[in-house]
């Protein structure tokens, strides 16, 4: 096997720092493997100098498979380190194109369920799902295993993120299900730290820490900072709300070394520390930090990570803490605020469309022909089934089975007279008659209680008895 072939080989199982080492030989490498290694060393590394290296390689290179890596590269650096989110979210559209147009389907959906994870961490109010159920029709397409967890990945982070804890742990039971026969520590820390958080929201404090700690020693074979640094994050809080504080300041310290300054991680990692400040009661270091995290605030790009969200009820602690009621009423209010614009939209979309075909006889149209001969009768037992409504040997009452004259006249009587028998005939051109139906409405939520809908529904019937269709 080829450099090249072995490096994707294992960038494929999540062991990207061994891929990363596979291409660290010869400093002049070819066009594929710079572009690869780039690719490598922005999950690795240093995804800002990564970025720059990225646009240097990108202004003379067509290949649409390296294109797809360098622009991912730009896409990512954009929305960590404080560039325009519309941008960066554009860059990673168009690396989704470019694997539609011509990278194949594998490609094709990892892109779409990257797209999709950015826009829910980026946005964080529900934007991504359009995106996210692209991505699923585009997995199942794509037939690999190890893509197929992508959605569940990402669907139990916002349920977990939005506090729909039994949907989120759905999805984490899939991601185990479908990881058995996989060894990707990527994918695995990935899931590790997501269910960390969501036993935290169950109050399951010790299956968060131990979650927490498989999630940092999976990151830590992948390589990934884009995993490492979450676990961290994670195994930080977990040991605060289990009573470890060296563990604690551990972690975040090694975190913070980790983390893109700036960045919705870093913000975490200050959030925990400053939680076990005022916990441990040392105002003054907890004011400094305060400080700090909301100078970081001050960027409109942190505004639209959910991380900065969480932090504001351990604001609200901190000022409670400073007996300023008011500011921390103020906070605690834009908290809920922000939670309402983070959940589903108040306005829903509903519509349904059907097409209900009629009996074929539904025009008194026999199913049978008959010349009119025979006699037919229900005979129903009047005391519901306790007595027989006839026996044989009297014969059935009220029913006159004198026979008809047969012969050419077929039933047929002078005027005036009731005629004796009937002549029924199947219509063999009949067309089945049958009727559309659908729907449009829009719901929206004006306040708690209070629902304003409009609904337009239209039904359409063709070849309907009596119509003359």
């Amino acid at each position: 096997m080829d450099t090249f072939r072995h490096v994707v080989t294992l960038t494929e199982q999540g062991l990207l720092e061994r891929a990363l080492h596979a291409l660290s030989g010869p400093a002049l490498l070819p066009p594929e493997q710079r572009s690869l290694r780039v690719f490598l060393d922005s999950h690795v590394g240093d995804l800002r100098r990564s970025a720059v290296d990225a646009e240097v390689l990108l202004r003379h290179e067509t290949e649409p498979v390296r294109v797809a890596q360098l622009k991912d590269v730009i896409g990512r650096a954009t929305l960590v380190h404080g560039g325009s989110v519309d941008r960066g979210l554009q860059l990673l559209a168009e690396v989704r194109d470019l694997a539609a147009a011509h990278l194949g389907p594998d490609a094709h959906a990892r892109a779409a369920c990257e797209l999709a994870l950015a826009i829910m961490q980026r946005r964080g109010d529900g934007l991504h799902r359009t995106a996210l159920d692209e991505a699923r029709t585009l997995v199942q397409h794509a037939g690999s295993r190890s893509l197929s967890v992508l959605p569940y990945l990402i669907d139990a982070e916002w349920q977990a993120v939005t506090g729909n804890l039994s949907d989120a742990r759905a999805s984490l039971e899939m991601v185990t299900l479908l990881l058995q026969q996989e060894n990707n520590p990527l994918l695995d820390a990935r899931w590790a730290t997501i269910a960390s958080g969501v036993a935290v929201l169950d109050a399951r404090y010790l299956d968060a820490l131990a979650h927490a700690e498989y999630a940092v020693t999976r990151a830590d074979a992948s390589g990934a900072l884009t995993v490492r640094v979450p676990a961290l994050g994670m195994l930080a809080y977990a040991r605060f709300i289990t009573g470890d504080d060296p563990g604690c300041v551990q972690a975040i310290d090694q975190g913070l070394r980790l983390a893109h300054p700036g960045s919705a991680p870093e913000l975490a990692f200050l959030d925990t520390r400053l939680q076990a400040l005022i916990a441990a009661g040392d105002t003054v270091q907890a004011d400094a930090l305060a400080d700090r995290i909301a100078a970081r605030l001050s960027d409109a790009t942190a505004q639209h990570a959910y991380q900065s969200r969480w932090h504001l009820m351990t604001r609200a602690r901190w000022l409670l803490d400073q007996g300023d009621t008011d500011a921390a009423d103020a906070v605690i209010s834009d908290a809920d605020d922000r939670a309402r614009r983070t959940g589903d939209r108040p306005l829903v979309l509903r519509g349904g469309y059907g097409v209900y075909f009629a009996h074929p006889f539904d025009a008194g149209a026999p199913a049978s022909a008959s010349l009119g001969f025979e006699r037919q009768a229900s005979l129903v037992s009047p005391d519901q089934g306790i007595n027989h409504p006839f026996v044989l040997s009297q014969g059935p009452s009220g029913i006159n089975l004198s026979s008809p004259t047969r012969n050419d006249s077929f039933g047929s009587v002078r005027v005036g007279q009731a005629p004796n028998t009937a002549v029924t005939f199947y219509e063999f051109g009949r067309v089945t008659g049958y009727s559309q139906q659908f729907n449009f409405g829009l719901q929206h939520a004006l306040s708690n209680g209070i629902v304003l809908e409009a609904t337009a529904s239209e039904q359409r019937g063709s070849w309907v008895a009596g119509r003359g269709s």
